[in-house]
C-alpha cells in the first residue's frame, strides 16, 4: 500500500535536513508507479460484445494515452485460438471518441476477446505492483530525489560560507552517486535498458504539491 512505499523511500532517501518533504516524496512515488507501468503494465483480458459489424467500444478499464490494445481473438473458444492478425484491426478515432476497428466483419452481439494494457494503482487501499518489485519501485522513487537534492545542493554551493556551512558541492555529488545508485538498483531488478524513454526524464518539482488519489499515480485521464 502507499503508506509502504513513503516509509521504505524515507528509509533509503536519509534526508536529514528536510530539503525533501511529503508532497516531493509522494510525487515521487507518482513517477515510480508510472515507470513501473511503462516497464510492466498490467495486462487485462476482458471479452467484448460487438454492438456493431466492425467496430469494438473500448474496454471500461481503458487508460486514456496509456493503454493499448495488445491481442485481439475471435471466435472465442476455438483450439488453438483464432488470434485476428494484427493487420486486420486498428485503433481508431471516430466522432464518439477511440475505438476497434475491425477490419473483418462480425455479427451484431458476437464475443470478441481483447487483452490490453493498463497502468498500475498504488493508493491507501490498493498495491498492483508484484511483490518481487516492490523494493525497486520504492528505489526509484528515491533514486528520483537523490537527483533533486544533487541538484538543490549544486545550486546552493555559491551561496554558502565556508567556514560556516558544509560543502554544498561534496554533498550534490554525494546525492548524484547515491541517486545513480538507487535507479540502478530498479534497472537491474527488473532487467530493462536505463535509457528508455520513459518516465526515466521526469523530474520530480520539490515545491510543487501533487494531488491525491489514483489520477496522481497513473498520471492519465480514465475514459467515463
Amino acid at each position: 500500500m502507499l503508506g509502504d512505499y513513503q516509509t521504505q523511500v524515507d528509509a533509503l532517501l536519509r534526508d536529514r535536513e528536510g530539503v525533501t518533504g511529503p508532497a516531493s516524496r509522494d510525487a515521487a512515488i507518482g513517477q515510480g508507479v508510472l515507470r513501473y507501468s511503462t516497464d510492466r503494465p498490467i495486462r487485462d483480458v476482458v471479452d467484448l460484445t460487438a454492438a456493431d459489424t466492425h467496430y469494438l467500444a473500448l474496454p471500461a478499464g481503458w487508460v486514456t494515452d496509456f493503454s493499448r490494445v495488445l491481442r485481439v481473438e475471435h471466435p472465442i473458444g476455438q483450439h488453438p485460438p483464432a488470434i485476428v492478425p494484427g493487420e486486420d484491426w486498428q485503433h481508431y478515432d471516430t466522432p464518439a471518441g477511440l475505438m476497434i476497428l475491425l477490419h473483418v466483419g462480425l455479427a451484431v452481439g458476437a464475443a470478441v476477446r481483447v487483452t490490453y494494457t493498463r497502468p498500475h494503482t498504488v493508493d491507501a487501499l490498493t498495491d498492483t505492483i508484484a511483490a518481487i518489485h516492490r523494493d525497486a519501485v520504492a528505489s526509484y522513487a528515491a533514486g528520483l530525489l537523490c537527483r533533486e537534492l544533487a541538484a538543490y545542493y549544486s545550486g546552493d554551493s555559491d551561496s554558502t560560507i565556508a567556514a560556516d556551512t558544509v560543502d554544498h558541492g561534496d554533498q550534490a555529488m554525494r546525492w548524484d552517486k547515491r541517486g545513480r545508485e538507487l535507479r540502478q538498483r530498479y534497472y537491474e531488478s527488473l532487467g530493462v535498458n536505463p535509457r528508455r524513454n520513459t518516465a526515466a526524464g521526469a523530474v520530480v518539482d520539490l515545491d510543487r504539491q501533487p494531488s491525491y488519489g489514483r489520477t496522481a499515480w497513473t498520471r492519465m485521464r480514465r475514459n467515463a
